[in-house]
């Protein structure tokens, strides 16, 4: 079973994923493909947060959620991985929070080998016109409260906006398992802006945040899980 990479896909944080890493080596010349038996097969791609994923306005603001799933579709040989994130279970400086999406992907682009089984890429926020990623503080449970804060990320006229780097380890199988790929993110000076009189930084003030975290991303045809497999030179 083989699974090639041409730009590996998943996240987070919501997210709301993305790690500074220096880029160094030569050019990946990988792609996503998947493999059954020795068979090319379509896959789709799963991930789990492994670390807690978190995204933070100062060192004491901070939001997290208990549940962070990645999901997308192996194109494969496909220059580029599109990735939805979902957030559930969230709370932010203290307050019940939930992360809303709007629609806005994780977009992974240009891997370059690193070392043995190690790659850095890029990784975008993608979003439709006019749209950008919420994150709602509530002043009780939500949504029987009132919102006490919105930080919104992202571009108010929405598009694509690069964020940062994330770096791929290959994790290998076992005789019982397929291989994983996990994707640690560790991303600074990410633009937001916070609005509301309950907001920790104060209402309508632009600011920025980082998020850091790991995901553990597998593979499955058909529902039988393959191989994820970093090649390239």
């Amino acid at each position: 079973m083989t699974r090639n990479l041409k730009a590996i896909g998943l996240a987070l944080v919501a997210v709301l994923a993305m790690g500074a890493v220096a880029a160094s080596g030569a050019q990946a010349a990988v792609h996503f493909t998947s493999s059954l038996n020795g068979t090319d097969t379509g896959s789709t791609l799963s991930g789990t947060q492994t670390t807690t994923n978190v995204f933070e306005t100062s060192a004491t603001n901070k939001v997290s959620c208990k549940i962070a799933k990645f999901s997308g579709v192996a194109a494969g040989t496909a220059t580029e991985q599109t990735i939805e994130p979902t957030y559930e279970q969230c709370t932010g400086f203290g307050l019940p929070a939930t992360v809303t999406m709007n629609k806005c992907d994780y977009l992974f682009t240009t891997p370059t080998k690193m070392a043995l089984d190690e790659y850095t890429g890029k990784v975008d926020l993608v979003c439709p016109a006019n749209t950008v990623v919420e994150v709602h503080l509530y002043l009780f449970e939500e949504p029987w409260a009132g919102t006490a804060c919105t930080i919104t990320v992202g571009k108010a006229a929405g598009g694509s906006q690069e964020f940062g780097t994330v770096t791929y380890t290959l994790k290998t199988n076992t005789p019982t398992s397929a291989n994983t790929i996990v994707i640690d993110s560790s991303v600074t000076g990410i633009p937001v802006e916070e609005h509301g009189s309950g907001c920790p930084d104060g209402n309508t003030k632009p600011t920025t945040g980082n998020y850091t975290g790991s995901v553990t991303v597998s593979a499955a045809s058909g529902g039988t899980p393959v191989d994820i497999e970093l090649t390239g030179e």
